[in-house]
């Protein structure tokens, strides 16, 4: 046993957070983000995991713009 720690864990934010002057995050409200958990169980390592994060951005861009032109064709479509 060597009490390393190797975890992927997407945390969903829940609720907005109370900060005074601070409404940067109320928009991700239900929304996860990726981290990673490394190093051992006596000094662990959480940081985001960025990679993550972008393939996200990427897939939802693409999806989105599938979506669009699939709704233009069909609107050709029954035209």
């Amino acid at each position: 046993v060597n009490q390393e720690l190797d975890y992927d864990l997407d945390a969903k934010l829940t609720a907005p957070i109370g900060l005074p002057n601070c409404d940067t995050l109320d928009p991700h409200v239900g929304n996860a983000f990726p981290f990673d958990i490394r190093g051992t169980v006596t000094s662990p390592t959480i940081t985001p995991d960025f990679s993550k994060l972008v393939q996200r951005a990427i897939r939802n861009e693409v999806q989105e713009l599938l979506q669009e032109r699939l709704q233009d064709r069909l609107r050709d479509l029954l035209r």
